[in-house]
């Protein structure tokens, strides 16, 4: 179990650090294309281009390019300390490259991590441990991590993530419906750990795979975590009752937090009454991913929740985005509402003056 529970630890160090590239890089290239139009992806190879094609690249290339690197050199500093970090940053550029994505990305951070931690290991006389460590441990570790994931690793999960894209454009109708609602409820279920960051970063892997283009998937993913705050939010002001005075005032930064994407809102929450509250938020989250499907919605960029709504060709079908957010709160806060009991005036007092 403690094992486990490190790999998760280790996974989550390394897309931490890598959401502000992807949330930085998927808006600039929103507003490149919201300047230049589908002109922007398309960079001239002499001269400087137009703005919407300096911003497009900029968002592209150069912030959610480095997507990779920084996931796989941070989950092997993760496991091995900085040592590994060189390692695997070349892992994770490879992987961006032959194919393999996010999950080749992934597993050269942990296999480089994992190797200059055992490399550390290794007895070496006294006389030689300053080579060993300036020198030969940093060659050493990239050259095997760079063929491991060049002849290795990349064949066969490019397969996989190729396999994976297909599955997910051959999907149409109620499949994709099912798929969303999927999506949606993983955003909910877990108080924004491991589950949700899988969620998320299956929307994020789409969108990357197809820069410019709409996709409903990280739609549903986007609007999914953005229902359980504010479910929360709209239960505990239709009836405070329910709520103690700390969860009332929780629920009032959980209008702003959600609409900002920031799951982590309904924490206060869930933590007091998990039972009810999870799996209320998680049913709003199905539906409002359910919903992002059916009216076909889709988003280019990756994090902003509903403030990237004004970004002209950030959402494809604003109405029905807007539509999957009303609909999937309320359903949170009816059920919450349904769930929950009435909260004991002794209780309050006790909490008052535990307080």
């Amino acid at each position: 179990m403690e094992e486990k529970q490190s790999f998760f630890d280790h996974l989550l160090d390394g897309l931490n650090k890598m959401i502000p590239f992807v949330v930085a890089g998927g808006i600039l290239m929103a507003l490149g294309f919201a300047v230049s139009g589908a002109g922007a992806m398309s960079y001239p190879e002499e001269g400087l281009g137009t703005f919407g094609q300096v911003i497009y690249q900029i968002g592209n290339k150069h912030a959610m390019g480095l997507m990779f690197l920084i996931v796989g050199g941070f989950i092997a500093q993760s496991v091995g300390g900085s040592n590994a970090l060189l390692a695997g940053m070349v892992g994770g550029s490879i992987a961006s490259v032959n194919g393999s994505t996010f999950l080749g990305a992934v597993i050269s951070g942990f296999f480089a991590g994992y190797l200059v931690k055992y490399m550390e290991k290794v007895v070496i006389p006294k006389s030689l441990e300053t080579v060993y460590n300036i020198l030969l441990l940093p060659v050493i570790s990239t050259a095997v991590v760079g063929l491991v994931s060049y002849y290795v690793i990349g064949i066969p999960v490019a397969f996989v993530m190729n396999s994976l894209t297909s599955v997910l454009e051959s999907m149409q109708g109620g499949n994709l419906i099912l798929l969303c609602a999927i999506l949606g409820a993983m955003m909910a279920v877990d108080l924004a750990g491991p589950i949700l960051r899988v969620a998320y970063f299956f929307g994020v892997a789409a969108v990357v795979a197809n820069p410019g283009v709409p996709q409903v998937v990280m739609a549903a993913v986007i609007v999914g975590g953005m229902i359980p705050p504010l479910g929360m939010a709209l239960a505990s002001t239709i009836q405070k009752k329910k709520f103690t005075q700390e969860e009332q005032e929780a629920g009032k930064a959980a209008w702003i937090l959600g609409l900002s994407l920031i799951s982590e809102g309904v924490i206060p929450f869930a933590i007091r009454d998990p039972k009810r509250v999870i799996p209320a938020c998680a049913i709003g989250s199905a539906v409002a991913g359910a919903v992002i499907a059916y009216f076909n919605t889709g988003t280019t960029v990756v994090h902003g929740g509903i403030f990237i709504l004004p970004i002209p060709g950030a959402v494809q079908n604003p109405l029905g985005y807007v539509l999957a957010v009303v609909i999937g709160t309320v359903v949170a806060a009816g059920l919450a509402l349904l769930l929950k009991r009435d909260i004991p005036t002794e209780a309050i007092e006790k909490i008052t003056e535990e307080a």
